[in-house]
């Protein structure tokens, strides 16, 4: 995780200490989390953008959602520019799965929210309910 994205995860509030539950960091600070990680821009997050130096951040952050917020795969796509939730579960499935060199990268982010107390311990059942989609 690079400074950016180290500073992003530190200074926010853990969920815990605000009242709410270990395991929710939120949509906007995983936003802010990948944009500052990757050194693309929020807009081009949630933008149209389909080049490889936007799309595999994005799925990144496809991956983190579905992990840690209660957003459905329809919500998660809808908050990236309109995205279909068949997108939302390829995008998961790419991280989740090890095909691409960003899925480390996805996993240091995982362990910074998790360092910095806003997540339980990655390999613990209190991620997203039910099974991956």
């Amino acid at each position: 995780m690079n400074a950016a994205a180290h500073a992003v995860a530190s200074a926010a509030v853990p969920a815990s200490a605000s009242g709410g539950p270990v395991g929710a960091p939120g949509w906007r600070v995983l936003v802010a989390l990948v944009s500052a990680h990757f050194e693309v821009s929020k807009a081009d997050l949630c933008g149209p953008g389909m080049a490889r130096v936007v799309s595999r951040p994005r799925q990144v952050l496809m991956w983190l959602a579905y992990r840690w917020t209660p957003l459905s795969t329809t919500k998660i796509g809808q908050l990236l520019g309109g995205r279909d939730h068949a997108t939302v579960i390829h995008g998961y499935r790419m991280i989740d799965k090890n095909a691409c060199p960003e899925a480390d990268d996805g996993r240091l982010l995982e362990a910074g929210l998790w360092a910095a107390g806003w997540v339980p311990h990655p390999d613990c059942s209190q991620l997203h309910d039910g099974d991956a989609p």
